[in-house]
């Protein structure tokens, strides 16, 4: 990846350190004892498998191993119960309990890891549905953690048992997942917010579901400022919600998806992730605090060890890439636990599996009305290395209200395996794929219009969507008004950054300061050809831009529609962050008016003025900013010294009450001492009062008496 810093090597005793730990408590012993814990013996297995060691293991004591997991399997739900010993039939509950889930869900793995399947199938999710199965975001964390793992138990009734509508359902339980994401921190669960642990944990367990059928994940570097954000003192993430391996091994797996996404933040990414990989090693080496391993049971120790090491794998796989064979740690082939993509190309396995898992196109047909010779409007879509966005862009052009549609999908010689892939698997009848050599994109595009059949055309990225009426609206407007060449609209931004861009305007001298017509705009086809075609510049990124002020050179209208119109994304790597960089983006303007240097001259005070009132509002916007941060510095002084002020007085409370609380001792003390001594002092003067009483009286009673 571009831009990574050079990293400091990771230390390799850190596995070393846990095969230790693992050999001192027996972890890894190929023992056919039935009295073994069954998550103990589930952790052991998946231990051999990520160390590569299963194929040394007798095949009598697998095959144990694979009896002994399936003795556990409720033969009505499905469900795994080591806690009874045994699985029983009987009513249980509907919904799983958070133990039974993490046992269903171990027991799984270890079975495929010992290249094994469930006795019976798995019930107990016939009935899920995400909304409700998933939406408890309010249960503490372990509850939580366990409800992500319900998706896992669809891909298993997918592959294994076959279930067509367990792919349904988990492409619906990703659905819902996108739409309950939160947009600020880029998490789920409760609160939500960047401050929350366990938001972060349940992060680290979704986005595998996301990458194992290849859909696009999100507010990528929202979830990368939430896991920094939470990076413990000595810079690692180990520890962050107390001593949960398994909550640590999430957050390590969120850190190294989102590694790979962007490099954005890389440098405190990757000190992040060699901190991390340094407090692992700590734990099991006997340094510090941290190593407070011995007392735990050896199922507890089974599943720290199988946590941390394939954390440390995960670590590996991110930070020095891919490493020859037997040297790396073997991840889960299925979302679970240190689950991430491979780096190579897709094997034959995982081919076979994404035929599957893709979506597919809905069902469209054209209307009766319209004729079949050519269709009213065709859609060229560009695509270079996104097939990852790909569905989504073909979705959002089916879901048009006008029907009478062509696509033509261009790859511009994509490389990556997954693009090619799904390139050779999409088929439609409404799509056209064809391929040229990586020449940019407005020759991709070009290409794709030199193919068209309709006279309207809109070139769409394939990572944008459309607002379902545009196209609709746009052809009307054109079969109206023959004056108009293109149609625009208002845009909405998406993903990374929300926020919706609404230009007025769009005729000269506005369009020639800034590119005011969405990059999809629907345009005539006889423009386009006496433009010329889009015209390809030293960096790509204003061919829109270019070809928008060229019909208008050649006269004609853009038509607004008043209303979002083009969904466009913002995510992290993407092609507009190194167009407007300012060298870059200065470059292109160069070009640009060159390309139109009549058109620039004509206009040239009413974009000098715009440029320099556009200049004016920024350093305006600028020394606000200025007076903002002025402002904070002074309040964040006082604050700082009011914060000094309340804490010596604090002190000072602290110290009176300590005195008072010194003085209390000595009171107490005397009190004691007092009532001691007190019986005798005042008996003695008692006496004496009351003889004298009694003689005071029986004088008084003489003197009466006489």
């Amino acid at each position: 990846m571009e831009g990574v810093p050079t990293r400091e090597p990771l230390s390799r005793q850190a596995k070393q350190h846990w095969l230790q730990f693992a050999g001192r408590r027996g972890l890894l012993e190929p023992v056919a004892d039935s009295t073994l814990p069954a998550r103990q013996l589930c952790y052991t297995v998946l231990l051999h498998e990520g160390l590569s060691t299963l194929g040394q293991i007798d095949e009598s004591i697998q095959s144990g191993w694979q009896e002994r997991l399936g003795s556990y399997q409720d033969p009505v739900s499905g469900q795994f119960l080591f806690a009874h010993g045994a699985a029983r039939t009987g009513e249980l509950p509907a919904v799983p309990h958070k133990d039974v889930l993490l046992d269903t869900f171990l027991a799984l793995h270890a079975l495929d890891a010992l290249d094994a399947s469930a006795p019976h199938p798995l019930r107990f999710v016939e009935r899920f549905n995400a909304r409700r199965d998933l939406g408890d975001w309010t249960a503490a964390q372990n509850t939580a953690s366990s409800q992500i793992l319900l998706p896992f138990f669809l891909i298993y009734r997918a592959e294994v048992e076959g279930n067509k509508a367990a792919f349904e359902l988990f492409h619906q339980a990703l659905d819902w997942l996108e739409q309950t994401q939160e947009p600020v921190s880029g998490l789920w669960g409760p609160g939500a917010t960047r401050w929350s642990i366990t938001s972060l944990v349940i992060a680290g367990q979704i986005l595998p579901y996301f990458e194992y059928v290849y859909r696009p994940i999100s507010r990528v570097t929202r979830m990368l400022d939430s896991v920094l954000e939470h990076r413990q003192a000595d810079g690692s993430i180990i520890g962050v919600a107390g001593d949960n391996a398994r909550a640590d091994l999430a957050l390590v797996d969120l850190l190294a998806t989102l590694s790979r996404k962007t490099s954005y933040r890389i440098d405190e990414v990757q000190d992040a992730l060699r901190h991390s990989y340094e407090a692992i090693s700590r734990k099991a080496s006997g340094e510090g605090e941290e190593s407070a391993l011995t007392d735990v049971s050896p199922s507890l120790a089974a599943e720290w060890c199988h946590a941390y090491l394939t954390a440390l794998g995960t670590i590996e796989a991110a930070y020095e890439g891919p490493m020859e064979a037997g040297e790396s740690w073997q991840a889960r082939r299925w979302p679970g636990p240190g689950y991430h993509r491979p780096f190579e190309a897709l094997s034959d396995r995982e081919k076979m599996a994404l035929r599957s898992w893709q979506r597919p196109l809905r069902p469209v047909q054209r209307q009766e009305n319209q004729g079949t010779s050519s269709p009213r409007i065709s859609v060229i879509i560009p695509c270079y290395n996104l097939g990852l966005y790909l569905y989504e862009a073909i979705d959002t052009v089916l879901q048009q209200t006008l029907r009478d549609i062509e696509i033509i999908v261009v790859d511009d010689g994509s490389e990556d395996s997954f693009t090619q892939f799904l390139l050779s698997a999409l088929e439609y009848p409404l799509l056209t794929i064809i391929h040229q050599q990586n020449q940019g994109v407005a020759a991709a595009r070009n290409f794709g219009i030199r193919h068209a059949r309709s006279e309207y055309i809109s070139c769409l990225d394939p990572d944008d969507r459309l607002h379902p009426t545009f196209f609709e609206k746009a052809v009307g407007i054109l079969d109206e008004q023959s004056a108009v060449g293109l149609v625009t609209g208002h845009l909405e931004f998406f993903d990374e950054r929300g926020g919706i861009l609404a230009y007025e305007d769009c005729d000269f001298p506005e369009l020639l300061v800034a590119n005011r017509v969405v990059e999809p705009a629907v345009f005539r086809r006889e423009g386009w050809e006496r433009a010329g075609g889009y015209r390809s510049f030293s960096q790509n990124g204003i061919e829109d831009w270019d070809l928008w002020i060229t019909l208008v050179e050649q006269g004609y209208r853009v038509a607004m529609i008043p209303e979002v119109v083009w969904y466009y994304r913002i995510r992290a790597n993407q092609m507009s962050e190194e167009m407007f960089r300012p060298a870059t983006w200065g470059l292109l303007a160069r070009e640009l008016v060159l390309a139109h240097q009549p058109t620039y001259s004509r206009y040239m005070p009413e974009v000098i003025a715009a440029h320099s009132a556009r200049w004016s509002e920024l350093r305006q916007w600028t020394l606000e900013q200025e007076r903002a941060i002025a402002w904070w510095t002074r309040q964040s002084a006082s604050w700082e010294q009011i914060a000094r002020e309340r804490e010596s007085y604090i002190e000072e409370l602290r110290a009176w009450i300590a005195e008072l609380e010194k003085d209390k001792r000595r009171l107490e003390s005397q009190r004691e001492s007092t009532a001691a001594v007190a019986p005798e002092r005042v008996s003695r003067p008692t006496e004496g009062r009351w003889l004298r009483l009694q003689q005071y009286l029986r004088g008084r009673n003489s003197e009466r008496h006489d």
